[in-house]
């Protein structure tokens, strides 16, 4: 080997042990120039941190739980990482919720006097907000979070209206509802009073006791969709502002007072989401007049057509037997055994909407024969579920036997049979009362007239009528215990009439009235 070459390989072999000596040493940490910003100021360091997190470290940064940080604390440092802290603190503030004022006009009393019932309080409410900070000084801040501490409570006035209605004599108790209240007419319009101040009722039902000293009543549930549908209450007629109790019982469509007002009985339904906002359970039962003792009668049942909406329940006068309503049957069911009778079948209303057409009823007061609305078909209008006929139907709670008694009543027509017939002076014998559609081929937007007729339909009299734009308030109307006047909740206000006709005259004045309940009271 030449000469020249062993100098090549040597000063590679020397080159090799320099660069291997150099290899094993330890390398230091690489320096890097981050930029961090915490909270509006900036700040240009040097780290030898591997993570967002060890520079945090390294700084002797801490993150408070609301903080923010960008980018995330396992992020690997790079030279020119840009590092942000936000500073978030939670502040809480307390602030008051206004109380409202209900008005409550009160006929017994003199024109503009004013009495307050229930004091108005303010509530209170915690508001929590999450607060961005920059150099400590608030630059944005979020709610996050609100704390109702207490709920305000509504003042109620009483404004007295006395004389803007002429007097009137009606034997018995009236009650009502006006403005989400429970009222009630002591033997003259002049006496009226209320029996709730809340403006809470859901106007489902109002059920008066026979002897009219206690009234059944629901009330709305609360707005979350966990709240019940609504919630059922009593009042003692008799005693003047006398607080109202709660029976416990939630979710009810229905309920009635027996014969003796000593028990009553009533259906459920849960409450649900989207429209119609409840799911009826279809079951009965019996209840001790303060909601302590219950008895089942029926087991809930979804099996009926469009059952999710509902039953239609009308108490026999005896108590024995209720009558029950779904789309397409009519029947009765024992309250002894739950024993169910069906009476009369018929085809279901299709409405092409979110409700569903329930027929109304009314017992004779022998308790032998109901009148009810029925669906009947049309051999001139496509399906028989399209037909907009409906007709006044008597059907025998014992046999089933069933004739029509007047035609083309109208869907909404509302019969109520009368607690004794009144002689007229044409001979005729007025038992029934019904609303009759003006435009019965579109019976659900007519406005209805009220007429009167006997269990056989030979005759009609127009008793009560109102503008072609404005329909009757449902339910229409309530008889007399006697038989001989009607009580009528058209226009927000009650009317007066005589069974065979003449002026209506006006019971209240305040534009807000309805669902009229008629009892002899003392009975």
């Amino acid at each position: 080997m030449s000469a020249r070459r062993w100098l090549i390989v040597g000063l590679i072999f020397l080159t090799g042990l320099v660069g291997g000596a150099e290899g094993c040493r330890p390398k230091p940490e690489p320096i890097t120039w981050v930029l961090i910003r915490v909270g509006g100021s900036e700040d240009v360091v040097q780290t030898e941190a591997i993570t967002v997190r060890g520079l945090l470290a390294e700084r002797g940064l801490e993150l408070g739980d609301l903080d923010w940080i960008e980018p995330g604390l396992w992020t690997e440092i790079y030279p020119g990482l840009t590092v942000t802290i936000t500073r978030v603190e939670e502040r809480q503030e307390q602030i008051l919720i206004p109380y409202s004022q209900r008005i409550l006009r009160d006929e017994s009393r003199p024109p503009g006097e004013k009495r307050i019932l229930t004091q108005g309080q303010n509530g209170e409410e915690e508001l929590v907000y999450h607060v961005v900070l920059e150099q400590g000084k608030e630059v944005r801040r979020e709610l996050v979070e609100r704390r109702l501490i207490s709920e305000p409570r509504t003042e109620v006035v009483i404004v007295g209206i006395r004389g803007m209605v002429p007097p009137a004599s009606l034997p018995g108790l009236v009650a009502y509802i006006s403005g989400g209240n429970a009222w009630v007419i002591d033997g003259r319009s002049g006496e009226k009073r209320p029996l709730t101040f809340e403006g809470n009722l859901d106007g489902r039902l109002l059920s008066l006791s026979s002897d009219g000293t206690r009234l059944l009543f629901s009330c709305r549930g609360g707005a979350n969709a966990s709240d019940p549908l609504n919630t059922l209450w009593i009042v003692d007629t008799r005693l003047r502002e006398e607080s109202a109790s709660s029976l416990g019982i939630e979710g009810v469509p229905y309920a009635a007072w027996g014969p003796t007002g000593n028990w009553f009985v009533y259906s459920t339904a849960e409450r649900t989401e989207g429209a119609p906002g409840w799911r009826a359970r279809n079951d009965l039962w019996l209840s001790s007049a303060d909601g302590v003792t219950v008895t089942q009668v029926l087991e809930p049942d979804q099996s009926a057509l469009y059952s999710w909406w509902g039953t239609s329940f009308a108490l026999s006068p005896n108590g024995e037997q209720i009558a029950y309503a779904k789309a397409n049957e009519i029947g009765v069911i024992s309250l002894l055994d739950g024993e169910r009778s069906p009476l009369l079948s018929f085809p279901a209303y299709h409405t092409y909407a979110e409700w569903v057409w329930l027929p109304s009823m009314s017992w004779s007061p022998d308790s032998r024969w109901l009148v009810a609305v029925v669906h009947v078909a049309s051999q001139e209008i496509g399906p028989v579920e399209d037909s907009p006929l409906f007709d006044l139907y008597l059907v025998n709670a014992e046999t089933g036997t069933h004739r029509r008694v007047v035609s083309a009543v109208g869907m909404w027509s509302m019969p109520r049979w009368s607690p004794q017939p009144l002689e007229l002076a044409d001979g005729n014998f007025a038992e029934i009362a019904f609303l009759r559609a003006r435009r019965p081929m579109t019976s659900d937007e007519s406005p209805y007239d009220l007429y009167v007729t006997d269990r056989y339909g030979s005759f009609e009299m127009d008793v009560f009528s109102v503008g072609e734009t404005q329909e009757l308030t449902v339910p229409i109307c309530s008889w007399s215990p006697l038989g001989d006047q009607l009580v009528v909740a058209a226009k927000g206000n009650l009317y007066l009439i005589d069974a065979s006709g003449g002026v209506p005259q006006a019971l209240t004045a305040d534009g807000l009235s309805g669902q009229p309940r008629w009892v002899l009271s003392g009975q």
